[in-house]
């Protein structure tokens, strides 16, 4: 059980590498977070249509598609909008600036922690600390 009372939080995955994938929902189950995982930009466009999300964290590099344009696309997207943080290794950033300006909240860097999650989630006041 973790410190933090996070067990109403619904995430999303968007990660198209399984391995990382998993990692990072074993990493936000062990802090209560119940989450999903979309590989590409059609599955998380589609989950994001059937279910309510507090907070997505997405990979920028997606194969051939890139998050930041999933992001955009949600962002135009007619429901309650998540809270959209950016997951990616240090050489998939161009700038922060960019990310932003696709519609993402925040970023946090591969490789992430369970910590790095908590503090993003305190951050964003989608948790308190």
């Amino acid at each position: 059980m973790s410190d933090y009372q996070l067990k109403q939080i619904n995430a999303l995955i968007v990660e198209d590498y399984d391995v990382s994938s998993m990692i990072i929902k074993d990493m936000l189950s062990t802090i209560g977070v119940k989450s999903k995982i979309a590989t590409n930009m059609e599955e998380a466009i589609s989950q994001v249509k059937e279910s309510a999300f507090d907070v997505i964290f997405m990979d920028i590099q997606l194969g051939n598609e890139s998050g930041l344009d999933v992001t955009r696309k949600i962002r135009e997207m007619e429901i309650k909008q998540p809270l959209i943080i950016a997951c990616t290794a240090n050489n998939a950033i161009t700038s922060r600036d960019e990310v932003i300006e696709s519609g993402m909240d925040d970023y946090l860097t591969k490789p992430v922690s369970i910590q790095s999650f908590r503090d993003m989630l305190i951050k964003h006041k989608i948790v308190e600390g």
